[in-house]
């Protein structure tokens, strides 16, 4: 009787366990929406506007591949300096017909950018098509971009 006690006992905390478990998980796994990811772009571009390398930082993946419109790849690191550095000065950015797809843990943002910076003291106005690779590693971080010089 008490080995049968003790094995039900050992069942319903295994069954506690488990549920708690399902439930810790669903919540560690909450659906992105299209609209978080559209303000993690907000925040990103607010982090390069006010020259935030440390905001900046933190929305980005240490992986990170930033190709600008010019040709130019950075890493995370280069990417950051230069904005710490004021290399590029940006002063504005404005996004359009921006379209977010979602496929399980990584989000592409496609959007026509409209930027005002200045780059090596030459103010700029740089109309690019982009594409941000966000991605949940742990957190939603930007992964990739790529700008390429918009068509007129």
């Amino acid at each position: 009787m008490l080995a049968r006690a003790a094995a039900s006992s050992a069942q319903d905390c295994w069954k506690r366990a488990s549920r708690a478990t399902v439930r810790a998980g669903q919540k560690r796994e909450a659906r992105v929406t299209k609209d978080g990811i559209l303000e993690l772009e907000q925040r990103r571009f607010k982090a390069m506007c006010d020259g935030d390398a440390a905001a900046l930082g933190a929305l980005l993946h240490d992986g990170l591949t930033y190709t600008h419109s010019s040709g130019t790849v950075d890493t995370k690191e280069s990417y950051t300096r230069g904005v710490r550095e004021k290399l590029w000065d940006y002063q504005n950015i404005k996004a359009s017909n921006a379209t977010v797809s979602i496929a399980g843990k990584a989000a592409l943002v496609h959007c026509r950018l409209r930027i005002d910076v200045t780059v090596g003291g030459v103010p700029k106005v740089v109309e690019s098509v982009a594409l941000a690779v966000w991605v949940d590693d742990g957190g939603w971080k930007c992964i990739a971009v790529h700008s390429t010089p918009a068509g007129k």
